[in-house]
């Protein structure tokens, strides 16, 4: 999943100091239950 956040807001969830930018955002760890798969429908002609 792609989650777009404001510089502004992720500075002041990162509690970083006056002047510091934060530039990229991983998010990494185990979901909290089951996530069901995608389904792709992808046409061969496209590949």
């Amino acid at each position: 999943m792609i989650l777009h956040i404001e510089e502004a807001t992720l500075s002041k969830l990162l509690k970083l100091e006056e002047g510091v930018r934060a530039i990229a955002a991983l998010g990494v760890g185990y979901p909290d239950g089951d996530i069901p798969p995608k389904v792709h429908n992808i046409k061969i002609e496209r590949i």
